[in-house]
């Protein structure tokens, strides 16, 4: 393998394919770091973090985090475990003492912070009433521990807690209240106190107030059909709602995780009081404890590639070994990975190169798209940002490509016709998946029944959506939980309205990338002896709707934080 200082001439041979991933993936900017036995070999920003005003994006640039966040919660609890306040065996219950999921006990008595944060915890995942359009935060933060009691349990065919595996964000907001219980301080503190500056991660936001005075923020966008630029807003990175912020609020850039992924395998490799030389040498101390039994895998995860490598995810971190299609895995570039030919696997790197383990995680959000793999055996990692979610995900293809480079992997894949086919699947899919079946199951031959019918306030899953009429448009809306989250209503069959958007450019600029089947866009209203009697809302395609039950009284309102 050549050394860390013949590797970036390779990297700079690549620079052009990775502009052209960005432009064709219409992603504002992207941010790239490699660390390579412990030391930072190559960063490089491509595009603008803030497009009105052109400035370009670069290694300090703060993009979202979103499900990365993830690590950090994951490291707080290791921390925890090695100051004796609680053990990886207890049940969460025992520091959450409101966590008492109703449809499954054996979660309350059983489910120990091992099976959560492997995502075995029986626990599932209606983000839908956790984030809502436009980056609003739906949820009240003394809300969410009625929401993790009394959201669905298990999978559809009745798998529960220790028998089936769920990407659960809720328990992952469950563990971080935990934390909070355990430690006595707030989650954002103690991830300040005992990560970020004993690390001095200078550039990792978890409050909103770091986001609102910086003035290098790598601003979320989404580019539209005509060309143009629509900068989207979010509200996950606060303080004030631990859950959210835990699971995917955090911010960061390239060279603080780059630093976050040293202190990471160092820890792993009990490296603490004999540090390698690397970008961690003005550490005096790795504040990280229990990486090795973070990073252990727990639960196998399966894929059909014809070399079936070592794939298990481990506690906030995904492990495989390559060659393998699990490089890739968690990411956007879905439409080419799950379909009925298996596309992606036609550019599996390293086919014929050595065997080489690697962890890795990714975050995925509106306007962001996260990549961070980790080679513990040569002390490397590939860090990738993105402040872009569109066609396809960028920061998944950079990484692939930047990893081939590292390693000099064979044979050689041009990874290009992978890019454009994925890319132009995008682009059809919300016609394809969205838009057909919206249009195929609307009918609206039959009249409208009186709007006063439905006016009312409706409860489930921890939050309230309100039907009210629009004086001015004498259309039905749709409140979010919130006063100023409401959507228009459209009259979409008997007893049925929708808030779809119908076209790319509403659905991307409305921050509705969680809305992806077009049943979670249509409100399926039930009628007890004539009355409207609540309604069915079917929040992700694989789950079954649940229900919300009208109120004869009306909510009172508030304001959200």
């Amino acid at each position: 393998m050549a050394s860390g200082e013949e590797i970036p001439h390779r990297f700079e041979n690549v620079l052009d394919i990775i502009d052209e991933i960005k432009t064709r993936c219409k992603v504002a900017s992207i941010s790239i770091g490699v660390l390579h036995e412990g030391k930072a070999i190559f960063r490089k920003s491509f595009g603008y973090r803030d497009v009105e005003n052109m400035l370009p994006a670069d290694s300090d640039s703060m993009y979202m985090l979103a499900s990365l966040s993830k690590n950090f919660l994951v490291a707080s609890v290791g921390i925890l475990v090695h100051e004796g306040k609680l053990k990886w065996e207890d049940p969460v219950s025992v520091h959450v003492p409101g966590f008492n999921p109703k449809d499954d006990p054996r979660i309350r008595e059983k489910a120990n912070f091992i099976d959560i944060l492997r995502h075995s915890g029986g626990l599932s995942n209606p983000v839908v009433s956790i984030l809502g359009p436009d980056g609003k935060v739906l949820l009240l933060p003394k809300d969410f521990i009625r929401l993790a009691n009394t959201a669905p349990t298990g999978n559809d065919v009745g798998q529960y807690y220790d028998r089936t595996w769920e990407y659960s964000n809720v328990g992952y907001g469950v563990v971080a209240l935990a934390v909070e219980n355990a430690s006595q301080m707030s989650y954002s503190d103690f991830v300040q106190k005992k990560i970020l500056e004993p690390l001095s991660l200078r550039r990792t936001a978890v409050t909103e107030s770091q986001v609102a005075t910086d003035d290098n923020i790598a601003y979320p966008y989404v580019q539209l059909q005509d060309g143009t630029w629509e900068k989207l807003q979010y509200e996950w990175t606060s303080e004030k709602h631990t859950p959210i912020l835990a699971a995917f609020g955090k911010r960061s850039c390239v060279n603080d995780l780059l630093t976050w992924c040293a202190a990471t395998m160092s820890a792993e490799f009990e490296e603490e009081e004999e540090m390698k030389p690397g970008i961690l040498q003005d550490i005096q101390r790795n504040p990280l404890k229990q990486m090795k039994r973070i990073r252990k895998g727990y639960w196998t995860r399966p894929h059909d590639d014809p070399f079936q490598n070592q794939s298990e995810y481990c506690m906030g971190w995904m492990r495989a070994v390559m060659p393998s299609c699990q490089v890739g895995w968690g990411s956007y570039n879905t439409l080419t990975t799950y379909d009925a030919e298996r596309t992606s696997h036609k550019y599996i790197l390293g086919t014929e190169s050595p065997k080489r383990p690697f962890l890795k995680h990714t975050g995925l959000g509106i306007g962001t798209a996260i990549c961070v793999h980790t080679f513990p055996d040569t002390r490397s990692a590939v860090v990738v940002l993105s402040n872009g979610l569109n066609l396809g995900d960028a920061s998944d293809f950079t990484a692939q490509i930047l990893i081939q480079e590292l390693f000099d992997l064979h044979p050689r894949i041009d990874l290009m016709p992978w890019v454009k086919l994925e890319t132009e699947r995008r682009l059809a899919e919300f016609h394809n998946t969205i838009m057909l079946g919206w249009l195929e199951n609307r009918d609206v031959s039959e009249a409208e029944r009186p709007q006063e019918e439905f006016i009312g306030d409706y409860c489930g899953l921890a939050i309230t959506l309100s039907v009210t009429r629009n004086e001015k448009t004498k259309k039905l809306q749709l409140q979010f939980n919130r006063d100023d989250c409401v959507v228009q209503l459209e009259y979409y069959n008997v007893d049925k309205y929708s808030y779809m958007p119908t076209t790319r450019d509403d659905w991307l600029a409305g921050g509705w990338l969680d809305w992806d089947y077009y049943m979670v866009g249509v409100l399926d209203f039930r009628r007890e002896k004539g009355e409207v009697s609540g309604l069915w809302w079917k929040w992700e395609e694989p789950s079954k709707p649940s229900w919300f039950t009208k109120k004869k009284l009306p909510r009172s309102k508030w304001t959200f934080l």
